[in-house]
């Protein structure tokens, strides 16, 4: 198992974008439950797929395995589906 003072940048940057991304993803939600555009609805799962879950499933691989290759293999279908549901928001016409 790695010294945790090893992973030190690695924890900051992870709680960097999950507040960020958790920012992001309350202002869509927000904004979604004041229009009901769906096109916020995507963009805010897309920015909750790319931080909090991607985050989350970043550290249940890397301990549970203690492998960083597939840590980082397994969070990037994660975030391909983030962007996915981010670009459904783009492209989703406001009827």
């Amino acid at each position: 198992m790695t010294d945790l003072m090893e992973l030190a940048p690695m924890i900051v940057m992870w709680g960097a974008v999950v507040v960020l991304g958790g920012l992001l993803t309350f202002y869509a939600l927000k904004a979604y439950r004041r229009t009901h555009e769906r096109s916020m609805l995507f963009l805010g799962s897309g920015f909750v797929l790319l931080s909090a879950v991607t985050a989350g499933a970043w550290w249940t691989i890397y301990f549970t395995s203690d492998n960083l290759f597939m840590a980082e293999v397994g969070c990037t279908g994660l975030m391909a589906s983030g962007f996915g549901a981010i670009l459904m928001g783009l492209r989703t016409r406001i009827a």
